[in-house]
């Protein structure tokens, strides 16, 4: 090494200022700009997979392939044992819509259908599934108390199927 690449050297070690880095994708512990929010979840190896990954710093970036949308959420508990993960994750979803959306004779009535369907696996009681509902986020106010629910969820469980 040359006498200045040693002076140059020496000057950044005194210095030991931290740079900015605006690779998005390098490894934790970098400096980020601006990013609104970042949506992530951990796979079963320990590797992060990172959602809605778009624009960094006003580019758009096409290295990242789409990862596939994970929920973290705890699922619907009633749902079929033998429904597969990516199954569950789909009815999952549908309920939580449906109970945001719509009355309770209707989520009883599409209940029922995927109790036919064997797609959920439904308890004679309907305390714990109201309160499921509830979690899942079905309003509480004037037609979805518990026992409006109750009556027509005995149609659910008297039915044959």
């Amino acid at each position: 090494m040359d006498d200045e690449k040693i002076k140059e050297l020496e000057e950044k070690q005194t210095k030991q200022k931290a740079e900015r880095n605006y690779n998005f994708y390098r490894p934790v512990g970098q400096f980020i700009e601006h990013v609104d929010t970042v949506n992530f979840s951990m796979d079963k190896d320990g590797n992060f997979q990172f959602e809605n990954v778009g624009q960094v710093n006003g580019t758009q970036s096409n290295q990242v392939p789409q990862v596939a949308e994970q929920d973290n959420e705890e699922r619907f508990h009633f749902i079929h044992p033998e429904i597969e993960d990516e199954g569950a994750l789909r009815i999952h979803k549908a309920i939580k819509r449906l109970v945001t959306y719509q009355k309770v004779p209707e989520i009883c009535a599409y209940l029922k259908e995927q109790k036919q369907k064997d797609k959920l696996y439904l308890p004679p009681n309907p305390s714990p599934v109201y309160k499921e509902l509830k979690r899942l986020g079905m309003p509480t106010g004037d037609g979805y108390g518990e026992t409006y629910f109750a009556s027509c969820y005995k149609n659910i469980t008297l039915s044959k199927v």
